[in-house]
Order: C-alpha cells, then sequence, then structure tokens
C-alpha cells in the first residue's frame, strides 16, 4: 500500500501524522495494521478450588497505526464479528466495543465509518469525541473536534482476520470456549470453528444494485429502504464520517414526543422547516455520493422528501 500524505507535521506525541485545515478533512491520516493483544477470562463451573470448564477470549486492540487505541482500563476489545463484517462490506460498525458488548459501557459513542476506497485498501474514519475512551492516552489529540483516517491494506486486513479466527480455533481446542468478548456469542464461535480458510472474503455493495433509501419524517420513522421501514439504524449504511456529521445536522431540527404513544415525531419550530429541508436534501446528496465512490453501491438510489411533520410552535 502507498501512503502519500499531503503534509506531515510532528505531534505533541512525537507521532507524525497528516493534518488538515478543514473539518472535512480528517485531523490525521495514517497507514494501519489490524493488531491485537490475546487475553482470556475463565469460567469456573465447578468452583474455584477446580480447573476452569470454559473460556471467553478477547481481542485487546494493539493496532500498528502509530495512535493507541487500547483505552484505560483495557475494558475495549476488537470486534471479530464486526471486523469480519467491515471487509465485506463498507458502512458503521462498532469495531471497537465494550467486552460486554454494548459499545456505551466503554463510553465508545461513535460507530466507525469503514469505506472501501479502492479493491486494494480499507480505511476507517473515527470520530475523536465519539472514541474518546479509546483514544484517551492520544492527549494532542483528544481535544480536537473532527475524525481520524485509518488505511489499511486490504489483502493484509483479511489476512489478519483469518489469523484472528485461528487464534480462536487454536484456543478452542486448549479449552471449551464459551463465547468471545464483544458480540461474539457462542453461535458465532460455532462459525468460526467451521470457517472456511479457503473461502474468499468477497467485498459486496452496501446495499444491493436497485434499492432506494429515502429520508421521510413520518409518525416514528425517519428512514426508507424501497418504500418500508429500515431496519436498524440509518449510520449503519453510512461509509464515512461526514455522512454522520450531515444526519446529525439534519436530526437536530425536530424531536421525538416521548410522553405519548407511540413516541412521534415533531417539529419544535415552524421557523425551522425550511433549514430542516435543507438539511435534508444535503444529507441525501452526501450519501448519494457516498455510494457512487468506486462503485460501492451501483444503481442504489438516495433521496430526502420535505418535512411534513406538524410544528409545535407555529410561525407568527
Amino acid at each position: 500500500m502507498r501512503f502519500v500524505p499531503q503534509r506531515i507535521l510532528r505531534a505533541e506525541s512525537g507521532k507524525g501524522a497528516v493534518l488538515s485545515a478543514g473539518n472535512t478533512e480528517p485531523i490525521a491520516s495514517l497507514p494501519a495494521r489490524l493488531g491485537w493483544k490475546l487475553d482470556r477470562s475463565f469460567i469456573y463451573g465447578d468452583g474455584c478450588d477446580k480447573p476452569p470448564t470454559e473460556q471467553v477470549l478477547k481481542f485487546l486492540p494493539a493496532l500498528e497505526c502509530g495512535l493507541e487505541l487500547a483505552g484505560e482500563y483495557g475494558d475495549i476489545v476488537l470486534d471479530l464479528k464486526t471486523l469480519l463484517d467491515s471487509a465485506r462490506k463498507p458502512g458503521g460498525y462498532f469495531l471497537l466495543t465494550c467486552e460486554c458488548g454494548y459499545a456505551d459501557d466503554a463510553d465508545i459513542k461513535e460507530l466507525i465509518f469503514v469505506q472501501h476506497p479502492s479493491p486494494d485498501a480499507i480505511a476507517w474514519e473515527i470520530d475523536i469525541q465519539g472514541m474518546r475512551s479509546a483514544l484517551v492516552k492520544e492527549t494532542w489529540l483528544t481535544h480536537q473536534d473532527g475524525y481520524v483516517r485509518l488505511i489499511f491494506d486490504r489483502s493484509q486486513y483479511v489476512g489478519d482476520l483469518r489469523r484472528m479466527v485461528a487464534e480462536v480455533q487454536r484456543a478452542n481446542q486448549e479449552l471449551e470456549l464459551y463465547g468471545l468478548a464483544g458480540s461474539g456469542d457462542y453461535g458465532f464461535v460455532e462459525e468460526l470453528l467451521a470457517f472456511d480458510f479457503n473461502a474468499p472474503i468477497v467485498a459486496k455493495p452496501i446495499l444491493p444494485p436497485g434499492s432506494h433509501l429515502e429520508f421521510r419524517l413520518e409518525s416514528d420513522e425517519c428512514c426508507w429502504l424501497n418504500g418500508k421501514m429500515l431496519r436498524g439504524w440509518p449510520p449503519h449504511y453510512f461509509p464515512r464520517w461526514q455522512i454522520n456529521r450531515a444526519f446529525k445536522e439534519w436530526m437536530r431540527f425536530f424531536q421525538r414526543g416521548y410522553a405519548g404513544k407511540p413516541n412521534l415525531f415533531y417539529l419544535p419550530d415552524e421557523n425551522d422547516r425550511a433549514a430542516c429541508d435543507a438539511a435534508g436534501y444535503e444529507l441525501a446528496g452526501m450519501l448519494q455520493r457516498g455510494f457512487d465512490e468506486s462503485g460501492k453501491s451501483p444503481q442504489v438510489s438516495v433521496s430526502y422528501s420535505p418535512c411534513l411533520l406538524p410544528a409545535h410552535r407555529r410561525e407568527a
């Protein structure tokens, strides 16, 4: 992988980084490789005075990227399930999460947005404040608002994932696995134990060709796929950090009425309707461009429908 920095500066931490002036460009862009430290916890089914009966495997992050992403308390892990998904499809993933499987329990507030910018590369875009708990030791970075981009060589990335799967199989031979820290329950462990190392991990588009994604505020929903309510949170379909930023900008114009059932969206102020629509059109256009990049989602269309929500405060 050829890494061509635009401008190299020396950060306070002594690490080289590509720094940018604009807030739509990454604060730092760094070549990266997956790395981990293997840890485990044990289950003593017959009491602590006897040997353990099962174990839980943990992949503690030790990425080779010039940044320490391990957090402070050892509760942040690499999630092998979503890592494998990220090699197949771009989108938003909790690639780093709490060992219990709930990212918020490790104070991780944002997904990592994955791109496949070329057939030979995979990129992560990491929100600095949303991932602050993992970046806590990078004090030169954590006061800034924006994101960091990590660029991986795809063949190396896939090869490292296979090595992680091999670690799982080897550990299970030593002592039966109860699960993996993160989102890896025993059902996922069974998939890994039957993993076919000869089968390629093939990149696929985020959405099937011909799909239509529509941002439309109706009732308690904000996003629709092929005319039906979208299953899942929209940012899981975003390949770029900037798209998530645009989504948040749009969402600040409307609220959910938690007092009623169902919890319907409403517009707090009629004066904001035009600005809400402008932000919605900007979001749809940005996501369309993201899908069009490098043919990641061919023949997928994105649209926005003007806001028809009732307003809590009418225009004077």
